[in-house]
C-alpha cells in the first residue's frame, strides 16, 4: 500500500523525528520495499531522485530511525545489517 508524503511525514514527526527529503524518501521506500534492504539498495534505488544523496545520509538516516523507534535494525551476519519497518 503506497503511503502520501503527508502520511510519511506525519509518521515521522509522531516518532519525535523531523521530516527532511531524505528522511521521507528513506521511509517511503522502507514502507513500499518489505525486502529488509541494506544501505546500498536504499542508495541505489534513492540516487536517481536524489542526485545529492549520500551513502552517509542513508546511514545517518537509519540510525536516527533506529534510535526513535522508527525502524529495526536486522543483523544477519557481522558486516551486513539490513532494517525492518
Amino acid at each position: 500500500m503506497k503511503k502520501s508524503n503527508e502520511w510519511i511525514m506525519d509518521y515521522l514527526r509522531d516518532y519525535g523525528v523531523k521530516p527532511s527529503t531524505i528522511r521521507v524518501k528513506v521511509l517511503e521506500f522502507l514502507l513500499n520495499n518489505r525486502i529488509h534492504p541494506t544501505v546500498e539498495e536504499i542508495y541505489s534505488n534513492l540516487i536517481d531522485d536524489i542526485p545529492t544523496l549520500s551513502k552517509t545520509s542513508i546511514y545517518n538516516t537509519l540510525d536516527l530511525f533506529s534510535e526513535k523507534g522508527v525502524v529495526n535494525v536486522v543483523a544477519l551476519c557481522e558486516k551486513e545489517l539490513r532494517y525492518d519497518i
